[in-house]
């Protein structure tokens, strides 16, 4: 069921012409007022679809070291759009971009380090208060 849902709230766009692999999210949250826990199913799927993010961005990088073709990627980016109600919940999460920017110690910073605004512990109850008060974009 998780890879199920995972690629159904998923699109893929490919863009040469901006050097980038963006993969974006269409996410629908439950009725919010209501006292289901559905905050823990909401990390699940959002740390899923973080390691996700991530595969993709390893996959760019090694990839465009082989392929010449493929060298022109440089960014993957990700956005998520949450909608409650069939309306989309504004909150003001900008699109996460990872780069080919290399960090002296080698290794793969987590999601929440790139931008602290998806910190799951910050961003589920922006996104639940945001749905209680009805804050849609326009």
């Amino acid at each position: 069921m998780k890879y199920h849902e995972y690629a159904s709230s998923v699109h893929v766009l490919i863009e040469r012409s901006t050097e980038r692999l963006v993969m974006m999210f269409e996410i629908d949250l439950p009725d919010v007022k209501n006292n289901t826990p559905w905050q823990e199913s909401l990390k699940a799927r959002m740390n899923y679809a973080y390691k996700r993010i991530q595969k993709m961005d390893q996959e760019r990088r090694y990839t465009s070291f082989y392929s010449n073709i493929l060298r022109a990627f440089r960014f993957t980016e990700a956005s998520f759009n949450f909608h409650h109600a069939g309306e989309i919940v504004e909150i003001g999460l900008a699109p996460l971009r990872l780069t080919d920017i290399v960090l002296p110690n080698g290794s793969q910073r987590e999601i929440p380090s790139i931008d602290g605004a998806y910190d799951l512990d910050i961003l589920i109850p922006r996104l639940a208060a945001a749905a209680r008060e009805g804050r849609t974009a326009q």
